[in-house]
């Protein structure tokens, strides 16, 4: 992590005239689990969640620009259980959550395909390449702390994917923007 800030400010030397972003980012966030384990199986619900934290931009043009972020996610599932009588009539139910918390560093190239700048609307709509390296530091059902050996046991500490999508930003103000 030391090692990509200091970077980043070499870069920033490097090229004065390229635009840089400093700032915060938080949103809502909607996972499910999938796996063939049958243990992982019963948590396929979805679960509601968030994922907060800053980034640092370079923008080499208006086309294209470099994205890096660090941001704690909230990942995982829920499964509910359902008993009833004989009759139907339900005796008990409970909905489990299972809470992966995550430190993720994304590392996005972001291409801009439009840019519409006028008086009344104005939106930018980008393609976004990258990669992301992530670091489990607890796991939780229901919000109850799990021992640590069962986290280092039962689960990858070190989660790496690509990342390939669409956004859209909506400027709100000079410094406000909503993506």
């Amino acid at each position: 992590m030391k090692r990509i800030v200091l970077l980043s400010i070499f870069i920033s030397f490097l090229y004065p005239q390229m635009e840089t972003q400093i700032g915060i980012e938080a949103g809502p966030s909607i996972t499910s689990l999938r796996a063939g384990y049958p243990s992982v199986r019963l948590y396929e619900g979805r679960l509601r969640s968030f994922s907060s934290g800053f980034y640092y931009q370079f923008k080499f043009s208006n086309l294209l620009s470099f994205k890096w972020s660090a941001s704690f996610e909230k990942k995982g599932g829920s499964t509910e259980t359902i008993l009833t009588d004989e009759e139907g009539d339900l005796i008990f139910r409970r909905t489990e959550e299972l809470n992966f918390h995550y430190l993720t560093m994304p590392f996005i190239m972001q291409v801009t395909l439009i840019d519409k700048l006028n008086n009344k609307f104005s939106y930018k709509v980008n393609a976004n390449f990258g990669s992301y390296l992530s670091y489990l530091f607890k796991v939780t059902i229901n919000d109850t702390n799990l021992d640590d050996l069962y986290v280092d046991e039962s689960f990858e500490i070190i989660d790496m994917g690509l990342i390939i999508g669409f956004g859209a930003i909506f400027p709100i103000n000079e410094k406000v923007r909503f993506s």
